[in-house]
Parts: C-alpha cells; sequence; structure tokens
C-alpha cells in the first residue's frame, strides 16, 4: 500500500478532519433531506394523494419507515412477541431509552441525535481509512460520496446504520495496524453484533486479516496469530447472539428476529439473485419504481467490488464481497441502496472512478441530485429505504 505516500507524511487530527473536510458535506447532505421533507410535504398538500402509504410516510417525516420502529422502541421497549420490531437490533434504542430516561427528551430525538452524530464521527474515519492508501484528494471524495450516496438520507434519520458504518470503519482501521488490539476487535464486533443483523458479517475481515495479512494475500500460516484473530472475530457472533438470548428468555423463540427479517414481508428468504435482479428492472414497467431502481446500484456495486479487489486491501475487499452476496441472495431487495451504502470500501472505490477534475464537479453535483431524489421518493412512500 504505497499510494498513501503521495498523500504526504502529515498525518491529520481528529479536528482538522472534521473541520476542513466533513462539516461542509455534513451540512449539505442535511440540507438535501430537510429540502426533501419539505418539498414532499408541499406535494402532498397541494396533489392531495389517496395512496395510504404516501400519507402515513410523509406525515410520520423523519419518523418514517424504519426509523419510526426505533423510535418505538426506545420509548417502549419490545412489546409483544409477535410485533415486527423484534427484527431490529437493540444498540442504538438502549441507548436512546438511557438518554431519554436521564435527560426527559423523547426517544425519537435521541435516535436522531445518536445517528447524526455517528455519521459525522464515521466520515472522520472514513477520511482516515481512505488516506492511510491513496492520496488527499481521494479521501476528500470519499468523503463526499458518503454524504450523497442515494440511501444517505437514512444517516439523517432515526436509523442504525449510522453506528454500523462508525463500528465498521473502526474495525477496518485497526485492522491496518500491524498487530491491532484483538480485545478491541472484540468489544467493538460485539457492539456491532448488537447494531444490526449484517454487524456479524464484520467478522469476515477480521477472520480474513489472520489468514492472509492486512495487505497483499500471503498466507503464512501461524497458530498463534489465527486464534487470536478467531477469538476476535467472534465478538460480532456474541453481541447477535447476546440479542437472540434475551429473546429466548423473553420470548421463547430465540430465532424470531431472524425468521421475521427472512420472511416474506421482509427481506425474504434465500433467492436466486439474477431472477430477483431480471424482475426488478421489469418493475419500471409495471409502476414498480423503487424496485426499477435498484438495478443500476447492483450493476454499480458489482463493478466495486472489482475496483475493491484491485485498488484496495484485500480484507476490505472480502468484506464488501461476502456482504453484497449476503444481500443479493435475500428474495426482496428493498433498502439495497441502504445495505451498500453502509460499506465504506465502496464509498472509497467510488471515489477512485471521480478523480478527473473537470468530472468531479460534475459527479458530486448529479450525487447531490441523486440523494435529493432518493430522499424525495422515501418521503413520498414511492421508495423503501
Amino acid at each position: 500500500m504505497t499510494e498513501g505516500s503521495a498523500a504526504g507524511p502529515k498525518v491529520l487530527g481528529f479536528k482538522d478532519i472534521l473541520f476542513k473536510y466533513s462539516l461542509l458535506p455534513f451540512i449539505c447532505s442535511r440540507l438535501f433531506v430537510i429540502g426533501a421533507l419539505v418539498a414532499s410535504k408541499i406535494i402532498v398538500n397541494k396533489t392531495h394523494p389517496t395512496y395510504s402509504r404516501t400519507l402515513l410516510v410523509n406525515k410520520q417525516g423523519m419518523f418514517s419507515w424504519d426509523a419510526g420502529y426505533y423510535k418505538l422502541i426506545g420509548s417502549t421497549g419490545y412489546g409483544l412477541k409477535s410485533s415486527s420490531v423484534l427484527r431490529f437490533f437493540p444498540l442504538d434504542p438502549l441507548i436512546a431509552h438511557v438518554g431519554s430516561t436521564i435527560s426527559g427528551i423523547n426517544a425519537g430525538d435521541w435516535m436522531i441525535l445518536i445517528s447524526n452524530v455517528a455519521t459525522l464521527l464515521a466520515s472522520v474515519l472514513i477520511f482516515r481509512l481512505a488516506k492511510s492508501v491513496l492520496p488527499l484528494e481521494v479521501a476528500k471524495n470519499a468523503i463526499w460520496i458518503f454524504f450523497l450516496q442515494p440511501a444517505s438520507f437514512v444517516f439523517v434519520m432515526g436509523y442504525s446504520d449510522s453506528t454500523y458504518v462508525f463500528l465498521e470503519c473502526a474495525i477496518l482501521l485497526l485492522l491496518m495496524r500491524k498487530n491491532p488490539n484483538i480485545f478491541w476487535l472484540f468489544a467493538i464486533g460485539y457492539l456491532a453484533g448488537l447494531t444490526r443483523p449484517t454487524g456479524i458479517l464484520l467478522a469476515a475481515p477480521i477472520v480474513w486479516v489472520g489468514l492472509f495479512g492486512n495487505g497483499k494475500i500471503s498466507f503464512s500460516f501461524n497458530p498463534v496469530r489465527l486464534f487470536k484473530f478467531l477469538f476476535a472475530s467472534t465478538g460480532a457472533v456474541f453481541g447477535m447472539l447476546t440479542y437472540l438470548i434475551w429473546v429466548k428468555i423473553r420470548f421463547g423463540d430465540m430465532w424470531l428476529p431472524l425468521s421475521i427479517q427472512t420472511s416474506s414481508g421482509h427481506r425474504g428468504a434465500f433467492s436466486d439473485p439474477f431472477t430477483d435482479i431480471y424482475s426488478n428492472a421489469l418493475g419500471i414497467f409495471h409502476g414498480h419504481i423503487g424496485e426499477a431502481l435498484h438495478t443500476p446500484w447492483i450493476f454499480l456495486a458489482v463493478l466495486l467490488v472489482v475496483v475493491t479487489w484491485v485498488k484496495l486491501p484485500s480484507y476490505w475487499a472480502f468484506f464488501v464481497t461476502v456482504t453484497l452476496v449476503a444481500v443479493l441472495i435475500s428474495h426482496n431487495l428493498d433498502g439495497f441502496e441502504r445495505y451498500i451504502g453502509d460499506l465504506v470500501p465502496f464509498m472509497i472505490a467510488a471515489s477512485l472512478l471521480i478523480t478527473r477534475s473537470k468530472i468531479k464537479g460534475l459527479l458530486l453535483g448529479a450525487g447531490g441530485m441523486i440523494a435529493f431524489l432518493y430522499a424525495e421518493l422515501a418521503f413520498l412512500g414511492l421508495y423503501i429505504p
């Protein structure tokens, strides 16, 4: 990873990155989302749609879609066994509940605060990750792409994606070191396993580094080193198990969160991805705009996997490959852009594709328009994040 030398030896501190590179795109992205919400309310007030989902989502605003479930969990807990809220993992709503209890501020506002603070912190770590292997300009692009990707509006709402991305960045940064702290890897992985079902996938890069190192692939069997990294990788597994065991104690079936998640009304069972991609592409001809919108991003994600394998550390590439496969084999591709937008190596890989100054401004401007459009469609109930 010699490319980082082109960026110079200076190590930027947290404040430098925050104020020089993160704050402006952070503010811009929030303005886009707020603007989209205001515009959607104007559209609804002027057109008086009868579509019930549009009316409900538009009324809920920042607490629409999954954000409403997180607010509910933070406020009142998980409720009954049959409740679909069990598919949402507990870390963020637990923090929101504790914060609400102490401060008196409602749990929904705490969820939005957690989401936005975690996003801002994650952007600093994204810069450090990118800067560790690539020149400064590319690292700056990565932050803008992170804030302007299609599903970036969920980082403004009360979703857990922001926390997941922050923890993901922390693990990937630790793995950059020659001898990362195994207990920190375990602890951060544990929190990731409590954050989202996909948190368990963060075990993948840890195992990879234990086997092949964090640079070019070179297998050298070292049983002590391998054991340490395997131990660290179990943090994400134990995080998930902690929640599942609590569900077992409370409701009698530890697999409820996963069975609800893989039911036909949510992610769905495992399926042939090629058939699903083809079906989603045809959705444009049947009025299913949200489904059709997945298609170009699926092809872009495949391209970014290739770029990551060629240009970036192999453990990043292995992580995004495993995650992309896990997302694509689910029958329901709703939220595809959100799952892919959580993959920081993709943001960095995408930044490599816009290095020419003549097209960078144009593409980032288009990114802002796309981010606004997706937020608008989501607030109108036409796109499922």
